[in-house]
């Protein structure tokens, strides 16, 4: 990896490509919730979106938000720790995928920028903490920035990436985007002329998608 084919922004997907939980589902977490079930936890989630579908015109929910239709009752106090209690659970399950840190160690040493474009319902200072708390310090301070969809109310593949890109004021060519899912990652980035790589389902390692030209348009 190097900036001189004209790429200076490496742009990677978070949870799957970065870091790796020790569970076969991010659902399965939520049976260690203190206090509460797995499926009060999933149906808390789907609620908060569904709300903030309703109040705001945006698919994305907070974690805070979550909280609050999780417990309804509680003061603010309360609701805060149990939203860091589920931080400090995913990262105690959480933890870095080792070719990726060092394609990011390789993307910095070569001058570049990178980022983490994730659709979390975690803020940017949340996952920053995590990947920090899970991968360590010296991972996170890595990245230069952080996109998150539950910040900027939209996905990826509802136009997140076109915010990072203008955020970091750049063209579309000059960006590599990195993630595991093949609409939120590699379709979305190519609708926007980004170029983009494909992780394996597992760590294997990484797999390039390749367009299929178009037919030529009969004359």
């Amino acid at each position: 990896l190097h900036g001189r084919d004209g790429t200076k922004i490496l742009s990677l997907d978070c949870f799957d490509t970065l870091l790796w939980r020790d569970c076969h589902a991010p659902v399965d977490l939520f049976r260690a919730l203190p206090g509460v079930t797995q499926q009060q936890r999933i149906w808390a989630e789907q609620n908060a979106r569904r709300a903030s579908v309703l109040r705001h015109g945006r698919n994305e929910a907070k974690i805070a938000e979550i909280y609050a239709q999780l417990l309804p009752n509680a003061d603010s106090a309360t609701r805060a720790a149990a939203v860091q209690s589920e931080i400090d659970l995913e990262a105690s399950h959480c933890f870095a995928f080792a070719p990726t840190v060092e394609l990011m160690r390789r993307a910095k040493a070569a001058g570049m920028t990178v980022v983490i474009v994730s659709d979390t319902y975690l803020s940017a200072k949340q996952l920053r903490g995590l990947i920090a708390a899970s991968a360590g310090e010296d991972v996170a301070a890595l990245i230069d920035r952080i996109f998150s969809s539950s910040d900027e109310g939209k996905s990826k593949g509802e136009g997140l990436l076109g915010i990072m890109l203008k955020a970091m004021k750049t063209k579309a060519s000059r960006v590599l985007h990195i993630g595991d899912n093949p609409r939120a990652d590699l379709e979305a980035a190519q609708k926007l002329g980004i170029p983009a790589l494909q992780m394996n389902d597992g760590p294997q390692g990484y797999r390039v998608n390749v367009p299929v030209p178009a037919p030529p348009t009969p004359s």
